[in-house]
């Protein structure tokens, strides 16, 4: 049976004695590579409500759209609850390109949907992957429902595919998928150029209201969806 297929029938049996919102829908995503259909466990997803690949009105911050977060189990499916309309899910795993689709969430027609999404491997001796260093976290530790920031150097590894808007921080537990803001024209580690600037990108957010550790994952593309080496940050709410 195939992966889809096989989360399916597991999926049904979650769905059972569960209610939705008719303006909430259910969505089984699998990733997978393009060759061979490789299953691509651990990838990370960042979901933008309201379209797909929408344009930032305001560059100056994180793209508003990617708002809900996920990560695949070890076949490269999940499955999150979403808004009836048209979402964008954006898929990072290491060694690939990232891979995108868009679908429409009706929740009036389906009990839930699936989509499949697959993406190339990287070619790593032709190309030159941006890079995500020093991500932190400030302060580390934070009472429940307390702002932090997330920040992170951001480069990309070639001046011929700059970086994208797609450096995202993703808290798969909460479904939280929240876009860093770029670094300023005056930060001293900005480099302006073609698309978004290579330097701090950083984001302050609200910690959840429950304690405990959590991880967050950044997710970085360049505009040709050259991916980085995944990075984790854990946040103490205590």
């Amino acid at each position: 049976m195939s992966p889809l297929g096989i989360g399916t029938l597991l999926f049904a049996a979650l769905l059972a004695g569960c209610e939705t919102s008719p303006d909430e829908g259910i969505l089984e995503v699998t990733f997978l590579g393009a060759l061979g259909g490789a299953e691509l466990g651990g990838a990370i997803a960042a979901i933008e409500d309201g379209g797909f690949n929408l344009q930032n009105p305001d560059p100056t911050v994180g793209a508003p759209s990617y708002r809900y977060g996920a990560q695949a189990g070890e076949h490269g499916s999940f499955t999150i609850l979403l808004p009836a309309g048209h979402v964008g899910v954006h898929m990072f795993v290491d060694g690939y390109y990232c891979g995108a689709k868009e679908i429409l969430i009706e929740p009036e027609h389906f009990s839930f949907q699936q989509l499949e999404i697959r993406a190339e491997e990287l070619p790593l001796d032709q190309v030159q992957r941006p890079v995500a260093s020093n991500l932190r976290l400030e302060p580390g530790a934070v009472a429940p429902g307390k702002e932090f920031t997330i920040s992170a150097h951001v480069s990309a590894g070639s001046p011929d595919d700059p970086l994208s808007d797609k450096i995202i921080a993703v808290q798969p537990e909460l479904t939280l998928a929240a876009a860093l803001d770029p670094p300023s024209e005056d930060d001293e580690q900005g480099e302006q150029g073609v698309g978004p600037a290579d330097g701090t990108w950083k984001r302050t957010l609200l910690a959840p209201d429950v304690k405990g550790s959590y991880t967050y994952h950044l997710v970085v593309a360049t505009q040709g969806c050259v991916t980085s080496v995944p990075q984790t940050v854990t946040l103490i709410v205590e």
